[in-house]
This record gives structure tokens, sequence and C-alpha cells, in this order.
């Protein structure tokens, strides 16, 4: 008994290390990524919904939304948004999400920081982390309110992060930052023609840079060149190749990899 006892212990230690050795091997890297990442994308999803389980809640067919009750009007106005994108952002990606997505309209930045594990200065208008969208209340951003809901609508953190959403969840979490940003500021921009950033100057950021040092540098304009980039897949090859991109990136394949398959070019050859 005592041996038998031992040598699944071994047999354990084994697995252990095979799997560690794996994962950190970069042939697989990224076909474990895929394969456990729903799992790691759910567990932390239900963290998330259980620090906020005494919001209010709407639920529609295709959106759950928590809010805190002092963003009942925003939390409304946030689902209208939603619901009157989500067919064009179906047929844009060629993806219907398989859950009603979940939002969380916070009381405050704080609250919002602190439930997605941020650590910034700085709130963010929106976050997609943990398979769930966070929105901070636009009165901390818009000062026109004259004009709230139009530049809720057009330039508020709603489309974006669904598209973060749909990115991830066709991919599996196999994705460079730059690339899932650039293609949400492109869904932004084919679905509500709202273009971010259309006068910076990003020339001088190459694809290299996105690639090796994208938090190092200035986030306006790596977000820029990273729509830039993908702007000009799209209008290259085609959206349907884009998508194609996303596809075999879900399948635990490496983007440069992706690319020669895809657009038949080196990943560092698009501009």
């Amino acid at each position: 008994m005592r041996i038998f006892k031992t040598q699944k212990n071994i047999l354990k230690t084994l697995i252990i290390s095979i799997l560690i050795i794996l994962f950190t091997t970069t042939l697989f890297r990224e076909q474990l990524l895929v394969y456990f990442y729903p799992i790691i994308k759910s567990t932390q999803k239900f963290a998330i919904t259980s620090n906020v389980k005494d919001y209010e809640k709407i639920e529609t067919d295709n959106f759950i939304i928590r809010y805190d009750e002092s963003q009942s009007q925003n939390a409304l106005m946030s689902l209208e948004i939603a619901e009157k994108y989500y067919n064009d952002m179906i047929k844009l990606f060629r993806h219907a999400p398989k859950n009603k997505i979940e939002m969380i309209l916070y009381k405050n930045g704080d609250e919002m920081m602190k439930n997605t594990g941020l650590n910034d200065g700085s709130y963010p208008i929106g976050v997609y982390y943990g398979g769930v969208v966070h929105i901070l209340p636009p009165e901390e951003w818009i000062e026109d309110d004259d004009n709230f809901e139009e530049i809720y609508e057009k330039d508020g953190p709603v489309v974006h992060e669904i598209a973060h959403y749909i990115v991830d969840e066709i991919t599996n979490g196999n994705y460079p930052m730059w690339l899932t940003e650039g293609v949400a500021l492109y869904a932004e921009y084919k679905i509500t023609g709202s273009e971010w950033g259309k006068d910076m100057n990003d020339d001088y950021i190459s694809i290299e840079d996105l690639e090796e040092r994208f938090n190092e540098l200035n986030q306006e304009v790596a977000y820029r060149k990273s729509f830039n980039i993908v702007k000009n897949m799209s209008d290259k090859w085609g959206v349907e190749k884009l998508n194609n991109m996303l596809y075999s990136l879900g399948k635990g394949n490496r983007l440069n990899k992706v690319t020669e398959a895809v657009f038949k070019v080196n990943l560092y050859e698009i501009r």
C-alpha cells in the first residue's frame, strides 16, 4: 500500500513537471493557453460578480447589466447602446457570443479599479477583464451635459469593450494587447463611425514596438498605431481574412505563423 502511494505521488509529480515544461516551452504555450483559458476566465468571472452581488441587475436575451443603484439611468442607457449595436458586432466578427455578455456599471472609479485589480492612478472609462465588461460612471468623464447621451454612445466604452469580449472569446485569450486594442477601435470605427485619434502621428512606432514594449509606449499613440495596423489589414486583405486570423489564434496558433498562413506575409512586414 505504501509503495502504491509512493508510485502515485511520483506519477503525480511527473505529470505536473511535464505540464510545467510544456507550459514554459514556446512550442506548446499557446495550445495550453487556449485549452485552459475558458476555465480560468470562468473562475475570474465568478469572483468578479460575487464582489458586486448587492448591485441591482437588468437581464435581457443578450446582456446582464449589474449596477450600483446610483447608476440606474446610465445602466439603461448602456443597455440601449449595447442592444443597438449587438447584431452589427455579430455580423462584423461572424461570431455570436456563447453566453449573455455581463457588464458592471460601478458607483465610482475606485470600486472599478478594486474589482479589476488595476492600480494605475487614472481611471479608464471602460475595462474588459475576467470575461466581464466594466464601466466607469460616465459623469466622471463627460462634462457636456447638453450632449451627454450622444457623447456616451459615440465616445464611450460600451461598443469598444464588447468588441474586446468577442475577440477574447474567439481567440481564447491568445492575442497580444496591441491586437485586441486595434480590433476594438476598428470595430468602433466600422460600427459607430467614430475614429479615435484621427489626427495623431504614429509613424515613429513599428509593429515590433507594439509587440515587444506596448505598455512602455505613449498609450494614446500606441492605440492609434494598433488601430491603423488593423485597419490596413482589413483594407488590404478584407474583413474576412481579419476574422480568419482571430479564429486561427483561437486554435492555439502563434500570431507570426497566423499572419504567414492567412495574409502570406511576415508579421513584421505589416504596416
